[in-house]
């Protein structure tokens, strides 16, 4: 059983610094592998197989609105799955974690922008 809320935050610990509110925050992980940009607009979103490949850990910034997700492949809908607010920060550190994301917007367009890390 995973603490959730540990994990989803206005800012979480990765392998570089993250500046949040004028705060730094430095973070260790491994190198950054590649990084994607997703809108998810009014249909659910998953990452990109292509471009995370076998990234074990992925951090992402939910911009512009909020989000409902799940991990384990299940359909989030606006009124299932994790709510994760704009503005904050998303760390997924298992490779079946970022394969099963699954991501729907709430009200508005939202925006991931997405770190994988090997």
């Amino acid at each position: 059983e995973r603490n959730w809320g540990s994990r989803i935050g206005t800012w979480c610990l990765l392998g570089e610094y993250v500046q949040d509110m004028g705060k730094k925050y430095t973070i260790g992980y491994t190198t950054p592998f590649a990084k994607e940009t997703i809108t998810i607009s009014n249909s659910v979103k998953s990452l990109t197989k292509n471009i995370y490949l076998d990234s074990k850990h992925a951090f992402i910034r939910v911009n512009n609105g909020g989000i409902r997700i799940w991990v384990s492949g299940d359909m989030p809908t606006v009124s299932d799955g994790i709510l994760v607010e704009y503005g904050s920060y998303l760390e997924l550190e298992l490779h079946s974690e970022i394969v099963n994301f699954k991501a729907l917007n709430l009200d508005k367009d939202a925006v991931l922008s997405i770190v994988y890390y090997l």
